[in-house]
C-alpha cells in the first residue's frame, strides 16, 4: 500500500494525466529525506548550525558589508551543504530564508 501511494504522489508531483509506477528509487527518495528530516530537527534541538560572515568588498578592496552564510556541522554527516538541507528546511516550514530576512552587517 506505502508503495502506491508513492506513485500516485509523484503522479500528482508530475501533473494531470500521469501514469508512475512504483520504482525502488521513490522509496530510497522518501527514505533518505526523512533521515534529513530527522537529522535537522537533532540538529535544531543541539544547536548545530553555525552563522559565518563573509566579508563583501567594493572594486576598490573596501570593505562595504558582510553576507551571513548558514553552516550545518553534523556529528554523524560531517558539514552538510546548505543547498541539501535549506530546502528541505523551508519545506517543513522551520524556516525560511531571504535576503531580507538574512542578518546583515555593516562596518
Amino acid at each position: 500500500m506505502k508503495q502506491a501511494d508513492l506513485a500516485m504522489y509523484e503522479a500528482k508531483g508530475s501533473g494531470r494525466n500521469t501514469l508512475r509506477f512504483f520504482d525502488p528509487e521513490m522509496q530510497e527518495a522518501v527514505t533518505l529525506r526523512a533521515a534529513l528530516v530527522s537529522g535537522l530537527r537533532e540538529g535544531l534541538r543541539e544547536r548545530q548550525f553555525r552563522l559565518f560572515y563573509q566579508p563583501q568588498v567594493d572594486s576598490g578592496g573596501r570593505l562595504v558589508g558582510a553576507e551571513a552564510l548558514v553552516r550545518w556541522q553534523c556529528p554523524v554527516r560531517g558539514l552538510v551543504l546548505p543547498a541539501e538541507f535549506i530546502p528541505v528546511a523551508e519545506e517543513s516550514g522551520w524556516w525560511r530564508m531571504s535576503a531580507t530576512s538574512a542578518p546583515r552587517c555593516r562596518p
